[in-house]
């Protein structure tokens, strides 16, 4: 596709709903761990973390549920340091309902939005850095279709934000953008590419990924019906300048697993990662040569894959080689010279051996990485599981080991899995109710 094309490939956020199973290693945190903070006592669905460059705030949005078929979003404000998180500002309620698919933060100069789906609608959290105080807006135009995920990205410094979505009903993407810091949105392109229908998470594909290409251009990349991982570029009348399909990914195609994704672009890569439910799959790509590398692991560092494990990643460069540092069931970090390196387990993840969201933002000012997930010890071991936050200084981690003496700790209760199922069924339950109204119209 060209170096413009292929600038946000193999980009995604989270899923919409995640599970958590299993043990995790208790002990003390090994060197390069400098850090581990309780940030909500609510167990966690869905995550996002979003670093506001050149300050020491951590965006912080979860997604919890509180019985029956209502989950909670709530924001708080992370106070960063050498040697980890504070909790500032929270808004403990920002919203609450059918909501799932938390799409990335996007960091403007005083407001930050997060995009999610409510009611298989596009809504918009936006938080103002002046007041701390957030506001939820509805994207009129996504009201007339079913939306199942979304993806955020800014332009121009972050005085403009684009959110990228997958339709459901018409099996294309739509773009709605904000010219205004996200108070109201316009749809400003979609598109549908001929042949095999683009699929989401929810009918057994990838969540497709989008991000701008130099202000000009959108990057999408998304997964065809048959299997075919394929990136798009777009203009802003929907014109295509560069299309380019990324080969047959079968196997990660209705093997009954939703798909943990995340990828981010790193001087002149692009890197992803996967987790198929039984394999991680990474994805490198050249952006000046288009070369692009591939390879799955049916485990990362000896450990299971856990089916619904979420995956972020993040990048820290040391000593002259990027390393890309990514979560999933283990803390793994890759080199690269082009060429994907072997991953290297990393010893003493706080989130070792359990399963569950994860998200993770870096800060360049600190060099430090900030990761989010359910720590089943509870805060440095005390306590039952929480939501927490832990702090790595990438240029001290240790490779190998458990991180302490491991201690065994309950799994966390099944009836989650019940909730769950649960949510899925209502989910289901509304497309149908709103299948059959739009049958009934006249």
């Amino acid at each position: 596709m060209g170096d413009m094309t292929m600038t946000r490939v193999w980009i995604a956020a989270a899923l919409a709903v995640t599970v958590f199973t299993g043990t995790a290693a208790g002990g003390d945190l090994n060197p390069g761990w400098v850090g581990l903070d309780t940030v909500s006592d609510n167990l966690a669905l869905e995550l996002k973390l979003g670093y506001r460059a050149g300050s020491n705030e951590l965006l912080y949005a979860g997604l919890w549920n509180s019985g029956q078929n209502n989950n909670v979003l709530e924001v708080k404000n992370l106070q960063t340091s050498l040697t980890g998180v504070t909790v500032g500002t929270s808004v403990n309620n920002a919203d609450s309902g059918a909501l799932f698919a938390l799409g990335d933060w996007c960091i403007g100069p005083t407001y930050a939005v997060l995009p999610y789906i409510k009611d298989f609608n596009v809504n918009v959290l936006r938080y103002n850095f002046g007041n701390g105080t957030v506001a939820t807006v509805q994207i009129p135009a996504s009201t007339t279709d079913q939306y199942t995920s979304t993806d955020c990205f800014t332009l121009n410094g972050g005085s403009e934000f684009v959110i990228g979505t997958n339709n459901f009903d018409q099996k294309r993407l739509d773009y709605f953008r904000s010219l205004d810091a996200g108070q109201s949105w316009i749809i400003g392109v979609t598109y549908k590419p001929p042949g095999d229908d683009i699929i989401d998470a929810f009918a057994g594909g990838f969540r497709d990924t989008h991000g701008a290409i130099g202000d000009q251009l959108i990057g999408s990349t998304y997964q065809r019906g048959k299997g075919a991982l394929e990136s798009v570029a777009l203009d802003w009348s929907g014109n295509v300048a560069g299309l380019t399909p990324m080969g047959d990914h079968s196997a990660f195609v209705g093997n009954g697993f939703l798909k943990e994704t995340d990828g981010l672009q790193y001087d002149n890569h692009a890197i992803g990662v996967a987790n198929g439910g039984t394999a991680i799959a990474a994805g490198l790509i050249d952006l000046n040569g288009g070369a692009f590398d591939f390879t799955i692991t049916n485990s990362v560092g000896g450990g299971a894959v856990f089916p619904f494990q979420g995956v972020t990643l993040s990048a820290f460069d040391n000593k002259g080689n990027t390393e890309f540092h990514y979560f999933t069931n283990r803390h793994v970090r890759v080199s690269n010279n082009g060429v994907l390196g072997v991953p290297e387990p990393i010893g003493g993840y706080p989130f070792q051996d359990n399963g569950g969201p994860v998200d993770s933002a870096a800060s360049s000012e600190l060099a430090r990485i900030f990761v989010a997930g359910i720590y089943q010890g509870g805060n440095r071991g005390v306590g039952g599981p929480v939501t927490a936050v832990a702090t790595l200084d990438p240029a001290a981690v240790v490779a190998g080991g458990s991180g302490g003496s491991p201690a065994a700790v309950p799994a966390l209760d099944p009836r989650m899995l019940v909730v769950l199922g649960v949510m899925f069924m209502v989910a289901g339950g509304v497309a149908l109710r709103r299948r059959a109204r739009a049958a009934l119209r006249p």
